[in-house]
C-alpha cells in the first residue's frame, strides 16, 4: 500500500446539464444549466505523466483535474480512450518526469484466490486500500463483450479507474463496476469487477 499509493490519483470532473425551466418577463421560457461534480480514480502508469482510468469518469465532461496522493491539482488531457473497454488514458500537464508509476502484471496469469488490493478515492475518500481475493475470472456480464475479473475487494462510487493491484503492486486490472443484484441498492453487495490488465494496455 505504501508503495501504490503515491501512484494513485483523483480525477475530479465537471459536467453542465440542463436544469429545470424557468418563466422569464414576457412568456420566454428557459432551462437553467446546472454543474454536476463528479470523482473517479486512475493510476500513474508513467513518470512523464500518463494516466489510465475509466472512460465513463471523463465520458461526456466539461473539464477535469487530476489530484495526486500529494495533494497537487494538475490539468490534464485526454489523449484517447476505448469505449467498449471502458478505458481511458489521460496525459498530466506538466514539466515533471518524475511521477511515481505502476508497471502492469500479466492478468491471464492471476488465478482465482490469489490476494489483490483495490486503491482509489470512494465517496471522495482519498486513498482508500481495500484487500479481497480474485473470486473469479472471465466473467461476462450480458451487455458486453468483455470479460471482467471479479474480486470481493470493496469498491464504491469514486473507485472507479482505480488500480486493483497484487501483491507486488503491479496492476492487475483497472476497477469499472460493482454488480447490483438489486437495482434499489446502490452500495457495494460483495461482487467487483475489473478490467483485466491485458485488455487495459491493447485498449
Amino acid at each position: 500500500a505504501e508503495a501504490v499509493l503515491p501512484s494513485v490519483v483523483s480525477v475530479t470532473t465537471r459536467k453542465v446539464r440542463q436544469g429545470s425551466l424557468m418563466l422569464f418577463p414576457f412568456g420566454i421560457v428557459g432551462a437553467r444549466e446546472e454543474p454536476v461534480r463528479g470523482m473517479g480514480s486512475g493510476a500513474i502508469i508513467s513518470k512523464d505523466g500518463l494516466v489510465v482510468t475509466n472512460y465513463h469518469v471523463i465520458e461526456d465532461v466539461s473539464e477535469f483535474s487530476i489530484t495526486t496522493n500529494d495533494n497537487k491539482e494538475y490539468a490534464a488531457k485526454v489523449l484517447g480512450y476505448d469505449e467498449e473497454r471502458d478505458i481511458a488514458l489521460l496525459r498530466i500537464e506538466s514539466d515533471r518526469k518524475d511521477f511515481p508509476a505502476l508497471s502492469f502484471a500479466n492478468s491471464d496469469e492471476a488465478k482465482v484466490g490469489h490476494i489483490v488490493f483495490a486503491v482509489g478515492n470512494p465517496f471522495g475518500l482519498s486513498g482508500t486500500v481495500t484487500q479481497g481475493i480474485i473470486s473469479a475470472r472471465d466473467r461476462h456480464l450480458s451487455d458486453s463483450r468483455m470479460d471482467y475479473l471479479q474480486t470481493d475487494a470493496v469498491i464504491n462510487p469514486g473507485n472507479s479507474g482505480g488500480p486493483l493491484v497484487d501483491t507486488s503492486g503491479r496492476i492487475v486490472g483497472v476497477n469499472v463496476a460493482i454488480y447490483q443484484g438489486d437495482d434499489r441498492v446502490q452500495i457495494w453487495q460483495g461482487i467487483s469487477l475489473s478490467v483485466p490488465s491485458t485488455a487495459v494496455k491493447v485498449a
